[in-house]
């Protein structure tokens, strides 16, 4: 969605904050954040993915609320995590309906952190990507692991959504 960068160059993305300056924040976060972007996409009425490149250990009822929004027809991709585990051990990557991203590494297999397993769904780039800085309004940088090959998928869903708002 930006200018220069990003997949879904058309896309309009609106953020939601759910973590803490240091990354974490209560279960309870995350579901409230779900409930804004499904209020907000009620409201507009248009396609729309969620994004998460967060994660956890598994969570029931955290599981419950994503396959709630899964129902609703928004779909959700997820990082499958950056600490060589199973993917199928957090949350929101073990969740059946969630689109689970590892990451790949240049030159191609995995990332060495990404995790794995049965619920990874794709792999995208996640090692050395070229992304968009918060430090000026063109300024990039190199990041590395699945929060970054994230959206990546998410940019593609958007595209299809775009085409075929029904998909």
């Amino acid at each position: 969605a930006g200018e220069t960068l990003g997949v879904a160059k058309n896309a309009t993305i609106y953020s939601v904050r759910v973590l803490d300056c240091g990354n974490s924040a209560p279960w309870s976060s995350i579901i409230a954040g779900l409930d804004h972007v499904v209020n907000h996409v009620n409201k507009t009425r248009r396609p729309s993915v969620i994004s998460m490149s967060l994660g956890g250990f598994f969570t029931g009822s955290v599981d419950d609320v994503l396959t709630s929004v899964i129902n609703k027809g928004i779909p959700i991709v997820a990082a499958a995590g950056n600490d060589r585990d199973d993917a199928c051990s957090k949350t929101p990557a073990s969740n059946d309906g969630v689109i689970t991203v590892g990451g790949s590494r240049e030159g191609g297999g995995m990332y060495y952190y990404s995790n794995g397993g049965r619920c990874v769904d794709i792999i995208a780039p996640g090692q050395n990507v070229l992304g968009a800085s918060h430090s000026c309004s063109t300024c990039t940088k190199y990041l590395t692991g699945t929060s970054m090959s994230t959206p990546l998928v998410s940019g593609v869903i958007a595209i299809h959504l775009q085409r075929q708002p029904l998909l």
